[in-house]
C-alpha cells in the first residue's frame, strides 16, 4: 500500500529558523512573512484562482548570489517556492515561500547591436528595455503586454504570441538560471564559455526547460533576448473579409513566407472594443447594442466582420515589395484592402495598432471612463492551437457553440507562428461574477464547453486541436492529458499512480520530466502542486475512469 507524503501544517512550512536565515541573507525590508499581507500573492489578476491559497512568506532578492542562498535554505528546510517574475502577483497554488525577482532584479547587463541580443534580468520590463534599445535604432518583441510586463516573462512564456510571427524560431537565445539545489547553469553558447549569440551549437539547448512562473524547473536570473532593427520603412497593410475561411488563408500565405512583422486577424468585436478603449469610453453604447443584437461571428452593415492586419518594416526596397505582394494576395482571396477606410471607422484601434505595429512603440493600455471598465464583466478566456487544416472548422463549430450555449458576447483574434505551422487562437467571452446565480451560470456555462470538449464527437472531429488550460476550471477537474484535449490546470501528473505499469504509456514524456525533476529537484520545492495532483486527484480520477 503507498503511503502518503506528509503534508506539513501551516505553522511548520517555513519555520522560525528558516526565517530568520532568509532575514540575515537579505535583511528586513526584503522579507514578508505576514501572511495577511500576502494575500495579494494568492492568485494572478482578475478573479480568485481556484484551488490558490495565502503563501506562507515572500522574498525580495536582488543578486543571483541571494538566489542561491534562497534556495539552500528551501533545501534545508524543504519548502516550497513559487517563482514570481512580471508586474502582477503570481499563483500560489499549495502555500510556501514566494520569490519576487521582479522588484529588484531590474538590470540590463548588456546590449549588443551587432549580435542582436539584451542581456537582463527577470525584472526588465518591456517599456524600460525599449526606452533603452530606441536610441540604438533597435527594438524588443512585446505583443499585446503592457510597458511594465516583465520581458523575460513576455518572451520566455509567450515567444510565440509577439510581434514578429514567423520570422524568429524562438525570441530567447540564451538564459542563466539557478537550479532548485542552488547550482547555477548557463544555456545556449554561454553554455560553452562563449558570449550569448546565438542559441544552437553542437549540443543540446536547454533554455525550454524553463519558464518565469510556477512549476517551472529553476529561478531565471538572466536572459538574453533578440532585439531588432527598427527598420529603414514601416508600413501597415489592412484587409476587410467576409469570409473567415479566405482571411484564415491570408493570414497562412503572409506567415508561411514570414513576410511580415506582425499578422493576424481580429474580429469585429474585438476591433469595436479596442476602439472605444483608446477612445476614453466613445462608442461604448454601439458596442453593447452590436452586442445584443448581432451573433457573435456577425458585423453591422459597412463594417467587415473579419480584419487581417499586416504590419512591415526594413529597408525601402523590402517593405515595398512586402506591401506590394500582400495587396495581391488579398485581392486574390476577394478581400478588400481597407487601410484608408480602416482608419475612418476605427481611429481608436488605429491608434493603438500604429503605436504597437509601427512606431513600434508600447503606450500600454487606453484610459478608459470609469462606467466602461466593467463592461465585459470578468472575462472568460478560451485558447486553441492547430495547424491551418483544422482551424477553419473549428472556429466556425467553436463560435456556433457559444451561440448554442448562450454566449452572445465573444471576441477573437487569431494568429499564426512558426512560418504558418500552427494556428493560434484566442476567444474571449463575457461571464459575470457578481452575484451567487450569475456564478453558477457562467460555471455551468464553462461546464458545457468542458464537456463539449471532452466528448467523443469532438475528438473525433479535431484530434489535433490542443487546448491550453482553462484557468476557471477546478483543480479537482482539471486531470485532462495531451491526449484528451489539454493539459491539466498545473501540470502533467507524475506518470501512472505509484505501482501502476501500461505496457505502452501514454505518459511516457511525462515520467521523462519526473526523472529531470527527481535530479535537479530531488526536494520537490519548484512544482509542489504536481504532488499534489498525483496523490490527491490523478490517481483517483485515473482509477474511476478505468
Amino acid at each position: 500500500m503507498q503511503m502518503k507524503p506528509p503534508v506539513p501544517s501551516d505553522k511548520e512550512v517555513i519555520p522560525k529558523a528558516a526565517q530568520k536565515e532568509l532575514t540575515d541573507l537579505l535583511g528586513e525590508k526584503n522579507v514578508c512573512f505576514n501572511r495577511d499581507m500576502l494575500s495579494v500573492f494568492r492568485c494572478g489578476p482578475g478573479a480568485p484562482f481556484p484551488g490558490s491559497k495565502n503563501p506562507h512568506g515572500m522574498v525580495q532578492p536582488e543578486t543571483t548570489e541571494e538566489i542561491q542562498g534562497i534556495m539552500k535554505i528551501a533545501n534545508e528546510y524543504k519548502f516550497p517556492v513559487i517563482v514570481v517574475a512580471t508586474s502582477g502577483p503570481g499563483v500560489c497554488l499549495s502555500g510556501g515561500l514566494i520569490i519576487d525577482t521582479y522588484t529588484r532584479m531590474r538590470k540590463i547587463h548588456q546590449i549588443d547591436p551587432e549580435s542582436g541580443y539584451a542581456l537582463v534580468e527577470p525584472g526588465v520590463t518591456n517599456g524600460q528595455l525599449l526606452r533603452a534599445l530606441r536610441p540604438l535604432g533597435y527594438w524588443i518583441s512585446f505583443g499585446s503586454y503592457p510597458p511594465y510586463v516583465g520581458e523575460i516573462a513576455s518572451l520566455v512564456c509567450f515567444n510565440g504570441y509577439t510581434n514578429i510571427i514567423g520570422k524568429e524560431h524562438h525570441f530567447c537565445i540564451g538564459l542563466e538560471v539557478v537550479l532548485p539545489t542552488g547550482e547555477i547553469i548557463r544555456t545556449g553558447t554561454a553554455a560553452l564559455g562563449y558570449d550569448w549569440w546565438t542559441q544552437y551549437r553542437g549540443v543540446p539547448d536547454l533554455t525550454s526547460m524553463w519558464t518565469p512562473s510556477f512549476g517551472t524547473h529553476g529561478i531565471i536570473t538572466k536572459a538574453a533576448l533578440r532585439i531588432h532593427p527598427l527598420g529603414e520603412k514601416r508600413q501597415i497593410v489592412i484587409a476587410g473579409f467576409n469570409d473567415f475561411n479566405k482571411a484564415l488563408e491570408l493570414l497562412n500565405n503572409l506567415s508561411k513566407e514570414a513576410m511580415a512583422n506582425t499578422s493576424m486577424i481580429w474580429s469585429h468585436r474585438w476591433t469595436e472594443w479596442e476602439n472605444y478603449m483608446y477612445q476614453n469610453g466613445k462608442g461604448f453604447m454601439d458596442y453593447v447594442n452590436h452586442m445584443l443584437s448581432l451573433g457573435p461571428d456577425k458585423a453591422p452593415p459597412g463594417y467587415y466582420p473579419h480584419n487581417v492586419l499586416a504590419s512591415f518594416s526594413g529597408y525601402k526596397e523590402q517593405v515595398e515589395g512586402g506591401v506590394k505582394t500582400c495587396e495581391r494576395l488579398i485581392k486574390e482571396l476577394g478581400g478588400e484592402i481597407n487601410t484608408e477606410n480602416f482608419k475612418n471607422q476605427w481611429p481608436g484601434t488605429w491608434e493603438w495598432w500604429n503605436q504597437h505595429f509601427l512606431d513600434l512603440t508600447n503606450p500600454g493600455e487606453g484610459s478608459v471612463k470609469s462606467q466602461v471598465d466593467g463592461v465585459e464583466g470578468t472575462v472568460g478566456g478560451l485558447i486553441a492551437e492547430t495547424n491551418v487544416r483544422q482551424a477553419k472548422e473549428f472556429h466556425h463549430t467553436i463560435m456556433e457553440k457559444f451561440h448554442e450555449f448562450g454566449i452572445r458576447s465573444v471576441r477573437y483574434y487569431i494568429r499564426q507562428y512558426d512560418h504558418g505551422r500552427t494556428t493560434f487562437l484566442r476567444y474571449l467571452y463575457q461571464t459575470e461574477q457578481e452575484d451567487p446565480e450569475a456564478i453558477i451560470a457562467g460555471l455551468k456555462t464553462m461546464k458545457q464547453i468542458d464537456d463539449w470538449w471532452d466528448s467523443k464527437e469532438f475528438k473525433e472531429k479535431f484530434p489535433d486541436v490542443f487546448r491550453h488550460a482553462p484557468p476557471t476550471a477546478p483543480i479537482e477537474a482539471s486531470t485532462k492529458t495531451e491526449s484528451s484535449g489539454g493539459p491539466p490546470l498545473l501540470a502533467m501528473p507524475s506518470g501512472p499512480p505509484p505501482g501502476e505499469k501500461t505496457k505502452k504509456s501514454p505518459y511516457r514524456i511525462v515520467e521523462l520530466r519526473k526523472k529531470i525533476l527527481d535530479i535537479i529537484d530531488p526536494n520537490n520545492l519548484m512544482d509542489p502542486a504536481t504532488k499534489k495532483m498525483e496523490y490527491d486527484t490523478w490517481g483517483k480520477a485515473h482509477r474511476e475512469a478505468k
